[in-house]
């Protein structure tokens, strides 16, 4: 598996090129696995500066693991206005960050031909794309880099395609067929293969009548960041994990009034998880905000940096054994659903038999509850309780994200006004409460002071 991390701005995140070129590389049996560092307009230089906000996110992603590959992609128009200024930013993320193979030279494209966009540069459709070319070319040839020519594709296909929409409404950022295009072109620089000749690549590209693009990444936020993914059973009953089915006995015998409603191993199972029981699940989410607010919610821990924990659920379902895999194709999904799990596994037992080999799945519950749907929740689960998702083969697929403690207040403020607390993900009374408790909580002098003692000479 090779590991890329993508350091650049909103020409790397719109539509979300890291994921596209996950999933094209996945369809034709070659994995990647990327990270992005990135920010709306900005320039390598920024990121080369140790005084500048970004700095210290880009060198804590660095640090968690190591890299084979790294891309660089500066502001759009930097490269062919400023390529001094660009060659020197270049020189100086090569010489901080250091990968395991090579530097990636990520060569963008000129702003669409005839508009105000382009226009403003003071160049033409060809003299911007020239330059950029050149100066990336140029960054390449002096850092022994691999350079990925999209602005040639896009190029190309402005001479010969004009119909295709590349960009998007604002004239320079890419639409989703030319991210589409993009990821194209990465795959057939990192691999040497031509994405044109693969067989039974699936729809990636998103639909250009709706403009939109959904990935398969699920997130796990924790108050820690020296947490690992270890289920609330392994901590509870480490000395006896069989104990697993008496907790469920005594969860439906003393809670039989509130689960009348559960006919399914798997909703009890999820039922149990939700509000507490010590099971081999793991909560998710879809939602990288809603992980945010599970690393940011608890003050006691703001002291310590936190964590987000995410994974492209494609890379946990290669190791399925193939009677699941082929159910999910059958129904063409990507998550178990109970209905789905049933017709192959009516309890964990029943699991674990389909293989000696240990494996996960992620499962969505029903929304039998609200916070399930408030949370956009979903579990893991691995076959053997002993096993957790890091001791799998496929634990490199998991990317651990730290929030540091210095940025986990403003985070947690910034997440409550856009309704992503308490109120939310714990409906009703209870929640209420503990979004009142915290947001009058005294964090404001206490959380700044602590780190105006740290920041002393």
């Amino acid at each position: 598996m090779k590991k890329l991390l993508f350091v650049g701005n909103s020409f790397t995140y719109y539509h979300d090129l890291p994921a596209m070129l996950e999933k094209l590389s996945c369809a034709a049996g070659y994995s990647i696995q990327t990270a992005a560092v990135t920010k709306g307009g900005w320039y390598l230089e920024r990121y080369a500066d140790p005084d500048n906000e970004m700095y210290p996110l880009l060198h804590e992603t660095h640090e968690q693991r190591a890299w084979d590959m790294i891309v660089l992609q500066d502001q759009s128009f930097s490269p062919a206005g400023h390529p001094e200024r660009y060659l020197a930013a270049v020189r100086t993320l090569c010489s901080q960050l250091p990968c395991r193979e090579r530097f990636v030279i990520y060569q963008t494209w000129a702003y669409e031909d005839g508009t105000e966009k382009l226009q403003g540069t003071g160049m033409t459709y060809q003299q911007m794309h020239e330059a950029l070319r050149d100066a990336c070319r140029q960054a390449a040839k002096q850092q022994n880099a691999l350079l990925v020519p999209v602005g040639d594709a896009f190029r190309l296909c402005h001479d010969t395609r004009p119909e295709i929409g590349l960009y998007m409404p604002d004239h320079y950022h890419p639409s989703p067929e030319g991210t589409y295009l993009a990821a194209c072109v990465f795959f057939a620089a990192l691999s040497g293969r031509d994405p044109r000749t693969l067989d039974g690549i699936p729809d990636i590209a998103p639909d250009p009548a709706i403009m939109r693009y959904r990935n398969n990444r699920v997130y796990r936020g924790m108050s820690d960041g020296q947490w690992a993914l270890t289920p609330s059973l392994n901590r509870a009953c480490p000395q006896d994990l069989s104990l697993e089915k008496i907790l469920l006995r005594s969860f439906m015998k003393y809670g039989y009034t509130e689960l009348q409603g559960c006919n399914s191993f798997w909703e009890l199972v999820a039922m149990g998880q939700q509000f507490g029981l010590p099971t081999r699940l793991l909560d998710w989410t879809y939602s990288p905000l809603v992980a945010a607010h599970f690393a940011t919610e608890d003050i006691d821990y703001y002291d310590r940096d936190g964590v987000i924990w995410c994974v492209n659920i494609e890379d946990v379902n290669a190791n399925l054994p193939p009677s699941l895999r082929q159910k999910l194709s059958e129904q063409r999904a990507d998550i178990f659903t109970r209905d789905i799990l049933e017709d192959v596994a009516h309890n964990f037992t029943s699991l674990q038999a389909l293989s000696e080999q240990p494996f996960a799945l992620f499962f969505e519950p029903a929304s039998t509850v609200n916070r399930i749907a408030n949370q956009y929740a979903l579990f893991s689960a691995v076959s053997d309780p002993a096993v957790t998702l890091l001791d799998l083969p496929e634990s490199e697929c998991f990317v651990r994200l730290i929030i540091s403690k210095k940025a986990k207040l403003e985070i947690r403020d910034k997440l409550d006004y856009i309704n992503i607390s308490e109120r939310m993900i714990y409906p009703g009374l209870d929640g209420i409460c503990r979004w009142i408790a915290r947001r009058y909580a005294p964090l404001g002098p206490r959380y700044n002071a602590e780190h105006a003692k740290e920041e002393q000479p």
